[in-house]
């Protein structure tokens, strides 16, 4: 039973972290922020904090090898979560 509900569990991950890459991938890999026009900065990065939050509460279900890149990945974030959240863009309403 503990191992279907980890399963259950992981399998969440794995459906929010294919949600938030189609969310980010609006901007891009390697997008200049003051080039793109029409992008919600401000509800991308809500969603990413979301996610990396989500993230660190579920690194339970991980072995120590993927807490640790979990954390890592989270650590990383934190960057282009501020810099998404300072964003201006013109054409969107804050």
């Amino acid at each position: 039973m503990i191992d279907r509900r980890r399963l259950v569990e992981v399998s969440k991950v794995h459906a929010q972290t294919d949600k938030i890459l189609s969310v980010v991938s609006k901007i891009g890999p390697s997008c200049n922020i003051k080039k793109l026009k029409g992008v919600d900065f401000h509800g991308i990065a809500k969603e990413v904090e979301e996610y990396a939050r989500y993230l660190n509460e579920q690194s339970s279900n991980f072995s120590d090898l993927f807490v640790n890149k979990a954390i890592s990945l989270c650590n990383e974030l934190n960057e282009d979560i501020e810099a998404l959240s300072d964003a201006t863009c013109s054409g969107i309403v804050n």
